[in-house]
């Protein structure tokens, strides 16, 4: 089986997945992680399932590791 890797271009599954490990629901951040150019949203993949995610922050020259899943 083949894991590929990419930007997230679907919010909604990533933030799906995200309820389902944490049992958390934070709308506000999700919004953020959307609309806000400082954050990264990478996505890991099989067939057409996000099998885990990760959302960084960047800024200038830093990055900081936000959530993984």
């Amino acid at each position: 089986m083949t894991i590929n890797y990419s930007v997230c271009k679907d919010y909604q599954k990533v933030f799906d997945l995200h309820k389902k490990i944490f049992l958390e629901d934070n709308p506000l951040f999700f919004d953020n992680v959307k609309t806000k150019s400082y954050y990264k949203t990478f996505v890991a993949t099989q067939g057409d399932k996000i099998v885990a995610y990760c959302i960084i922050s960047e800024i200038g020259n830093q990055a900081e590791l936000i959530n993984i899943g």
